[in-house]
């Protein structure tokens, strides 16, 4: 595995032995810093953000789990 800068990116190289869905586990994780690293919420306002979020999936979904 190699890492290095070049610009304003980092490149990783990883052998092709490496587990692609742990691979792609860790690149969500680095997603996530990369989109959280500026952010400004609070854990009070992501809860109710996930909250609102779940309500409205759960509204838009519930038929398919329900019978009537």
């Amino acid at each position: 595995m190699t890492i290095q800068r070049q610009g304003n990116e980092i490149i990783i190289r990883v052998s092709n032995k490496i587990d692609i869905e742990s691979l792609q586990r860790l690149m969500n994780y680095l997603t996530y810093n990369e989109v959280t690293s500026e952010s400004n919420a609070n854990q009070e306002a992501i809860n109710n953000l996930a909250s609102k979020i779940n309500q409205s999936w759960w509204e838009a979904n519930k038929n398919r789990f329900l019978k009537s």
